[in-house]
């Protein structure tokens, strides 16, 4: 049997009952678009939204907090102590704006070596026994007055220095490098210190496979200190 005819209830809510219509689809329509929107939100975005109605008319509304995270700090500095593996070749401003001022300090403070005591800051410098590097470091994020850290150290691109092995750091002062600047430490004053014995790692691995190792590059392991 078919109806031709549709029931009273059909008739008031599709036809008779107008503003019943327009209330049901409105709300379907609020319904779709609302589900929709919600299944398109990835969790990220979801924190983010809820992060704006948080801060909404504070000045977290307009900018973010950063800053706890590690700090590179950086600094040239000698390794003494090689068995002929160094060299005297050291970029001029290099040796006149860090190492000179530096040999002189560790001399008066009483941390340089016996041996180098009776030789200039040049003639250390120039001695084979010695290599000017490059001084590396993160010190961690929220790191405290006196935590340890591991160093790199590094020979300067276009020495004569052919290995780092069995040297030892002399006592560095290290900045913090601000990005942006090609790497040039730029703070006022020295951030940390870093001294120590080389190790250079005879197995050095990376992504799994054994790579060459360079004896012109080494790690004081804790060797640096923050100092603030």
């Amino acid at each position: 049997m078919v109806f031709k005819g549709r029931s009273q209830f059909e008739s008031n809510l599709w036809g008779g009952n107008k503003p019943m219509y327009r209330y049901l689809s409105l709300f379907f329509s609020i319904l779709i678009f609302y589900g929709c929107d919600q299944s398109s939100q990835t969790p990220s975005e979801a924190i983010r939204i809820e992060e704006d109605k948080i801060f909404e008319g504070t000045i977290g509304s307009i900018c973010e907090l950063i800053g706890y995270q590690s700090v590179k700090v950086q600094g040239y500095s000698l390794v003494i102590g090689l068995a002929g593996t160094g060299s005297g070749d050291c970029p001029v401003t290099v040796k006149k704006n860090y190492l000179e001022k530096d040999l002189r300090l560790l001399k008066e403070q009483g941390f340089l070596p016996g041996a180098y005591l009776d030789l200039s800051a040049d003639e250390i410098i120039k001695h084979s026994s010695t290599a000017v590097v490059m001084v590396s470091g993160m010190v961690p994020a929220g790191a405290l007055k006196g935590d340890r850290f591991d160093v790199e150290v590094t020979a300067l691109e276009g020495t004569q220095t052919t290995s780092l092995e069995g040297g030892r750091l002399l006592r560095s002062q290290l900045q913090i490098v601000v990005p942006g600047y090609r790497g040039r430490p730029l703070a006022s004053r020295p951030t940390a210190l870093a001294h120590g014995h080389i190790f250079i790692n005879p197995f050095s691995v990376k992504q799994g496979e054994v790579r060459k190792v360079d004896p012109r590059r080494g790690v004081v392991l804790g060797g640096g200190r923050a100092t603030y």
